[in-house]
């Protein structure tokens, strides 16, 4: 559903979250040595780096 990928040493998304859901939220996630933070909506999404690092 989140179709997360590593980019060089970065994340990305390419969701497709059906209604019934509507949205997925996750916080803290490591990878690379940093936290992420990621949202999806539908076919939208962002992953960005947490500010909790």
């Amino acid at each position: 559903m989140l179709d997360l990928q590593p980019v060089g040493e970065r994340l990305s998304t390419n969701p497709d979250i059906p209604p019934e859901i509507g949205r997925i939220a996750s916080e803290r996630i490591h990878a690379f040595g940093q936290c992420w933070e990621i949202e999806a909506v539908g076919r939208s999404g962002y992953v960005r780096l947490s500010d909790d690092d």
